[in-house]
């Protein structure tokens, strides 16, 4: 996303390895993750989405589908949304330090999503560290500077 993303932080290393953990991710949360065939040099990324789930409850209904903004005319692909403590929620998992961009990312995708009530889905980044750890972030941050753009829609 030109100048959104600040390409300093962006290697070319990072976005394969990001790949591959999505693919298992999605792999493990279908339920048809096979664990013997995880490369070990993304082994702890995916481990730390499981603890992800373990730790929150979080239960994916939807994995990699795209959506169509209809008024704002853009396409999404959340990794997941799901429900987490009983409220809808859309994680957004980096193999990295969330970028700040996270926030719009997120709020794009739950704009998208659910249009007329995007404000009140859960949003957050986690990043799944290489050694099974992991850090997750609600974002609340754009909720009060972003309704005046919910009413244009």
């Amino acid at each position: 996303v030109e100048g959104i993303v600040d390409p300093r932080y962006y290697t070319e290393a990072g976005r394969v390895r990001g790949t591959f953990v999505h693919k298992a991710v999605k792999l493990l949360a279908l339920g048809r993750l096979k664990w013997e065939t995880v490369d070990p040099r993304i082994l702890g990324h995916v481990q730390a989405y499981e603890k992800f789930v373990s730790e929150t409850g979080f239960q994916a209904t939807e994995v990699e589908q795209p959506i169509y903004h209809t008024a704002y005319r853009y396409a999404v692909t959340p990794a997941q949304v799901g429900l987490m403590r009983g409220k809808i929620t859309i994680p957004e998992f980096k193999t990295g330090i969330l970028p700040s961009w996270v926030r719009l990312q997120t709020a794009a995708q739950a704009m998208a999503k659910y249009p007329d009530d995007w404000l009140g889905i859960n949003r957050m980044g986690v990043e799944l560290h290489a050694l099974g750890l992991l850090d997750s972030h609600v974002d609340t941050a754009l909720r009060s500077i972003v309704p005046p753009l919910a009413e244009a829609a």
